[in-house]
């Protein structure tokens, strides 16, 4: 069985020069690769093809996740509906900001 294009890297990280070559070019475009390459030919290169990731997560992603997670358990809690620090409120605000702390 062949190995889809973006199975190359999966598990194993940096996927080798010579396996590259072996694979070919991507026989499929999905719209992640068009839109990443569209952005940036070196980010297509080194994320989608070489399967390059970053060591460490930047601090901006991981305060945005924190922030989206916060605003998403927030906005779906009863607390949004209580009048400003009554009791809920108050629990239902500390709950979203530890799963913003948490992610």
């Amino acid at each position: 069985m062949k190995m889809g294009y973006r199975d190359l890297g999966k598990g194993y990280g940096l996927v080798s020069e010579s396996t590259l070559r072996k694979a070919g070019p991507p026989r499929i475009l999905d719209n992640t690769m068009r839109t990443t390459f569209k952005q940036c030919m070196r980010k297509f290169y080194w994320s989608l093809i070489r399967k390059v990731d970053y060591l460490v997560r930047p601090s901006y992603f991981s305060w945005g996740s924190a922030w989206h997670d916060m605003k998403g358990s927030w906005l779906t809690s009863k607390g949004i509906k209580e009048e400003p620090y009554s009791e809920q409120w108050k629990h239902d605000a500390t709950m979203a900001l530890l799963i913003g702390l948490n992610t």
